[in-house]
């Protein structure tokens, strides 16, 4: 028998076993086993700890004793290089078009200053569309983060889906 986190660790999210065992998309019996310390497949294993929103070696209080404890950390060290990766990707991403955008916009905001000398007017319509810029462009880039690039790294890193982005690098001695 293994022991593992499995029932503590679906408890402190507040799901009932057949709740995991649904959102899982397995058999509630396969739940059972798995925290009754039966062995399981590695896809059970990830499954539930996505569902989790934990590593795959989480689940386990200790991997000495497990069963196929080369798998899951042969899983578990797939699922950090996917999270690193998926984490530097993520950093120049996110990080190089507002770079760019501020930039833009601090040229902007000096060609503005130039502009008051020559036109009120302009200036002023020039001060009001700076100023909206601001908002508009950052809710487009969090637009663009939700519904374009995390799907996309879902399918490019799966190893990392569901769990929490502030977790990434949680380094793991188990």
């Amino acid at each position: 028998m293994d022991k593992n986190n499995v029932a503590k660790l679906r408890k402190e999210h507040g799901y009932t076993q057949e709740h995991l065992a649904e959102i899982c998309n397995i058999n509630i019996r396969t739940i059972q086993r798995l925290e009754a310390g039966k062995e399981t497949s590695l896809e059970t294993l990830r499954l539930v700890s996505q569902a989790l929103n934990v590593q795959v070696a989480d689940l386990y209080e200790s991997l000495d004793e497990v069963k196929g404890k080369d798998d899951i950390l042969s899983i578990a060290n797939k699922q950090t290089d996917q999270l690193r990766k998926r984490k530097t990707e993520r950093r120049i991403i996110y990080n190089l078009p507002r770079f760019f955008f501020i930039l833009i916009m601090l040229i902007l905001g000096y060609f503005m200053s130039e502009l008051a000398n020559i036109n009120t007017t302009l200036f002023v319509v020039a001060c009001l569309t700076w100023i909206i810029a601001w908002p508009v462009v950052f809710s487009l880039f969090s637009y663009w983060r939700n519904f374009v690039l995390e799907p996309n790294w879902d399918k490019k890193y799966p190893l990392t889906i569901g769990i929490p982005k502030r977790t990434f690098f949680k380094w793991h001695s188990k």
